[in-house]
């Protein structure tokens, strides 16, 4: 069976942006970090499917106070719970990335918005402000 292409989309964080932000009339907008990858796509099941469970089991579990690891689980419980899974590996081809972060907007704008976005109390909205604090200076060289 030859392998076809496949896209998965990484959505990061996004936030509604309002244009009363701006110093200017407009029209609202969407801010987003999302990144695309290109590639084939191959199914992992059986054992390989088991030991990547238990490899991911194991790096998130190690700091609880009681991990859960696929020892403390009994084979037949395992397999139960295997049915609910699809394994799969993606051998990327191509990896596109991309932003929109208000990268358009005067500098005024621009601060009014993150200032707006944290004043949300939201996780999306913080993390889009987080982000566009880090692009600042790239785009307002004072």
């Amino acid at each position: 069976m030859q392998a076809s292409e496949i896209l998965v989309i990484f959505n990061g964080p996004h936030a509604y942006i309002s244009s009363s932000w701006y110093n200017h009339l407009n029209v609202p907008t969407w801010n987003y970090i999302a990144v695309h990858v290109y590639g084939t796509v191959r199914m992992v099941e059986g054992e390989e499917l088991f030991h990547s469970l238990a490899q991911l089991m194991n790096k998130y579990e190690k700091h609880s106070a009681d991990p859960v690891t696929v020892e403390k689980l009994t084979p037949a419980y395992m397999q139960q719970a295997m049915k609910g899974v699809t394994g799969f590996e993606i051998t990327i081809t191509k990896t596109e990335a991309t932003h929109k972060l208000s990268q358009n907007r005067d500098h005024e704008s621009y601060t009014n918005i993150i200032h707006e976005l944290d004043n949300r109390n939201e996780t999306e909205s913080a993390a889009i402000a987080n982000a566009m604090r880090k692009n600042e200076s790239a785009l307002f060289k004072d």
